[in-house]
């Protein structure tokens, strides 16, 4: 499930026949990259386990209140705040794109920030984020090393070039080599998954129907026609 299909959705506890708040954001765990938490626009009590939604319709339902948890309950040096239409930066300060969706569903392997330009980042390599931006390190790490600068120190910079602090401050050490992964956008781990509807423009001049087993020649085709987000939103691993 996607989560731009249920951001919006209103929420009630059937228990207590109860409106509880709309989806607004989710909580992902950076270790795993799984979306744990739901955030409502309830208060206090806006978090909800993903787990704990028990059906999915016009509305999401849950059984009751009591799974409802304060954002204060959240382990934030554990989980990064994730939502749609949030620019993604590298840690070098790059810029990659605009958020777009997550599976909520997704198998370990595939869980994936898509972004609308195309690009497909593994959640695991998302360091922070927030309302406005995201950070990704493109070798995967989360480890950074934090030092003072002096005054007119000379200092190495994440591109190779040395530059000069002038006033002094703080550098983050954050190990970076640049993936190939990312800046190719692979998608080879669409390879040999099923369409689950067809993907076309609205001319219908290309169109890959549903049922077709992805080949190196669907994802060049899809690439040609922009069409590699939906191929990746709408296919399934066989």
């Amino acid at each position: 499930m996607l989560f731009s299909s249920i951001k919006g959705k209103q929420v009630f506890a059937i228990r207590e026949a109860k409106y509880i708040g709309e989806v607004t954001g989710a909580y992902v765990h950076m270790s795993s990259g799984k979306a744990e938490f739901l955030i409502l626009s309830s208060a206090p009590f806006n978090i909800l386990p993903y787990a704990q939604v028990f059906g999915n319709g016009e509305m999401l339902t849950i059984k009751s209140t009591a799974c409802l948890k304060n954002d204060s309950e959240i382990d934030l040096t554990k989980h990064f705040y994730f939502n749609t239409c949030v620019h993604i930066y590298s840690v070098s300060g790059e810029h990659m794109g605009i958020s777009q969706d997550i599976d909520l569903n997704a198998k370990p392997d595939e869980r994936l920030l898509i972004s609308e330009n195309g690009l497909t980042i593994p959640l695991k390599k998302v360091v922070s984020g927030g309302k406005d931006v995201m950070f990704v390190n493109e070798n995967g790490k989360r480890e950074f090393t934090v030092r003072r600068v002096k005054q007119g120190e000379k200092r190495q910079t994440p591109n190779g070039m040395v530059s000069e602090t002038q006033t002094g401050g703080t550098v983050i050490n954050t190990a970076i080599s640049h993936s190939p992964a990312l800046s190719s956008h692979d998608y080879s781990f669409l390879l040999g998954r099923r369409v689950e509807q067809d993907i076309g423009d609205i001319a219908r001049t290309f169109l890959i129907r549903r049922g077709t087993v992805i080949s190196k020649k669907t994802i060049e085709d899809a690439r040609i026609a922009g069409k590699l987000v939906d191929l990746t939103i709408n296919s399934l691993k066989i």
